[in-house]
């Protein structure tokens, strides 16, 4: 049986071998779940109801599907559930991904955007004969509209890029892989469509034939390089604030708590979560880091399960 492969079990590798090795080879799990990542299931399901009714023919109204994003909230909360950043509530993070959700409704509605082939799709890509593995992952919405376009759609929760470089792109474009070879009729005729629904912005990419090929050649030597690995290395960077492994795994003088040096200087906003509008701003008008002292990022130790790349976790 090959083995599966995603974007984020890749990325967890070239971020840190270490926790790679834990989380895929040891395969060691730590209780709990992030507020981040609980709110952005919850934002995600939302989406996919709305859409699962507007195929059946009805439009739910805005005062209902936010209702939907609530239930769950109170229905699916429990104490495993925590927070990292002592000065936001879980009650700021269930009205976050509300107000995520309005405007979303009122920028989409009536949702007229074409045909909807799938919702939650999972693709898998064949990835040649050169290695005995396969790229999977879960799509959040295809369409096709009448002059015979394709989209595949993302909803992002969290951050986005100060720039939306190749290697934010690589996910969708593995997806588009798998979707021209459902549709043949989708073959240079696909674009990436990314919702980031805390800005609000979308970002859309189109992918040449030559550049889908030189990710696929890029993602074989990937993998082949994890495969080929031996040898699993701790590396310190930014990320180490929120991995899940750190308060167990990594708590020698050398991965002591603060500032990581010039590994954690980023051009990106630390904080997933500030919900300050300057912030906001700045990230959007090409600023990065955030720039009020109260949501600068935290220096508690995070409850175990705390990820800064929580989705796709479990791929």
């Amino acid at each position: 049986m090959s083995n599966r492969y995603s974007i984020s079990r890749l990325n967890t590798f070239r971020s840190c071998p270490y926790q790679y090795k834990l989380r895929y080879i040891d395969k060691v799990r730590i209780s709990g779940e992030s507020i981040e990542a609980f709110m952005g299931t919850l934002v995600h399901k939302a989406l996919e109801i709305l859409y699962s009714e507007l195929l059946k023919g009805r439009i739910l109204d805005k005062e209902e599907f936010l209702e939907i994003y609530s239930k769950h909230w109170s229905q699916k909360m429990n104490d495993d559930v925590f927070v990292v950043q002592e000065n936001i509530s879980k009650r700021q993070y269930l009205d976050k991904g509300a107000k995520m959700l309005a405007e979303y409704y009122d920028t989409n509605h009536p949702f007229n955007e074409g045909e909807i082939l799938g919702l939650e799709l999972e693709v898998n890509v064949p990835l040649g004969q050169a290695i005995d593995a396969r790229f999977r992952g879960v799509i959040d919405k295809v369409v096709r509209h009448e002059d015979g376009r394709f989209e595949i759609h993302d909803y992002k929760a969290g951050r986005m890029p100060k720039h939306h470089e190749h290697g934010h792109e690589d996910q969708l474009a593995l997806y588009q892989i798998g979707i021209e070879a459902l549709y043949p009729e989708a073959v240079g005729n696909t674009e990436l469509v990314w919702y980031y629904l805390k800005f609000p912005k979308i970002i859309r990419v189109k992918k040449s034939t030559e550049e889908l090929a030189d990710l696929m050649s890029d993602t074989i030597s990937r993998i082949k390089e994890v495969e080929a690995a031996t040898i699993f290395q701790r590396k310190r960077s930014y990320l180490c604030q929120w991995c899940e492994y750190k308060p167990i795994f990594c708590q020698s003088d050398e991965y002591k708590e603060g500032c990581l040096g010039d590994e954690c200087l980023s051009d990106k906003c630390l904080n997933d979560d500030c919900l300050d509008d300057e912030c906001k701003t700045d990230i959007n008008t090409g600023g990065g880091s955030c720039s009020s002292q109260e949501h600068a990022p935290t220096s508690n130790l995070p409850k175990p399960g705390a990820c800064s790349h929580q989705e796709g976790l479990n791929e």
